[in-house]
């Protein structure tokens, strides 16, 4: 379960949690889909800041269309 905060147009924060597992600190493929959420409802912009208790991404998707390629850049 994830959920998803909008900062500002800039930036989205997420909280995490998994069954068996509890909240998680981070996770690259929920803040793609949450910014890409966040895009297509139109709060954000196509390149945003998400924002975990484990660290940050930048999410960007990129292209002026909406099948482009969804890039996420942060730490490993």
């Amino acid at each position: 379960m994830v959920f998803v905060r909008v900062i500002d147009r800039n930036t989205i924060e997420l909280r995490i949690w998994e069954r068996g597992v509890g909240e998680t600190e981070a996770s690259g493929t929920c803040s793609c889909a949450a910014a890409v959420a966040a895009m297509i409802k139109g709060e954000t912009e196509r390149l945003v800041d998400v924002v975990m208790p484990g660290g940050r991404a930048k999410i960007n998707w990129r292209g002026d269309q909406d099948d482009g390629e969804v890039v996420n850049y942060g730490h490993g």
